[in-house]
């Protein structure tokens, strides 16, 4: 049943991009920075932002031995409508995958996270990632494997969390957990 719901929502995410495109209503969201946790672990190292034409990373993170590198981008929320939000969370979200993977994704392989979990780990209300094996755009260049991933607090906004690594193992680890909870929004 939850599978049909998924394949549902896609389906009608996909039919809603292609309907209404994905920049001709007035977005919802604007890239700029807001107030969020995020939580610095002793392995992680602060480095300058990697430059991108179309995304606006605001702090990267690596650690010594360079198994990752985690970004955040955030995107707040303009507008207090929120009758339709998930709609819009979903438009404003496709475009920005597509250019930090490189190419236009399935919406079959877009994830999308349980909304408790996402209330209980991350204090959201919508989550969802796509995960990208060798992603060819100048964003992910230089790694094996990008974890794109973003969550959304109604009347707060979006962070995008993007994890890059090389190892695949990597992903198994409580070091590579840690680094997907490194934020949470605040009440």
């Amino acid at each position: 049943m939850m599978k049909n719901k998924k394949h549902f929502f896609l389906i009608f995410l996909f039919t809603a991009v292609l309907i209404f495109g994905t920049r001709i209503w007035a977005s919802p969201f604007f890239q700029e920075e807001f107030e969020v946790a995020i939580y610095q672990y002793p392995y992680m190292k602060l480095i300058a932002n990697p430059a991108s034409n179309r995304i606006d990373t605001r702090y990267t993170f690596i650690n010594a031995e360079n198994d990752f590198e985690l970004r955040y981008s955030f995107f707040s929320q303009t507008k207090e409508e929120t009758e339709h939000i998930n709609r819009a969370f979903a438009l404003f979200v496709i475009p920005i995958i597509n250019d930090a993977v490189g190419y236009e994704v399935e919406l079959t392989n877009i994830e999308l996270y349980d909304n408790q979990d996402v209330a209980e780990e991350y204090n959201g209300d919508i989550g969802l990632s796509v995960f990208i094996p060798n992603p060819p755009s100048d964003y992910g260049s230089g790694y094996a494997f990008m974890l794109l991933s973003f969550f959304f607090k109604i009347g707060n906004g979006i962070v995008m969390q993007t994890i890059l690594f090389d190892d695949i193992e990597f992903a198994g680890t409580e070091e590579f957990w840690e680094v997907s909870h490194t934020f949470r929004f605040f009440d």
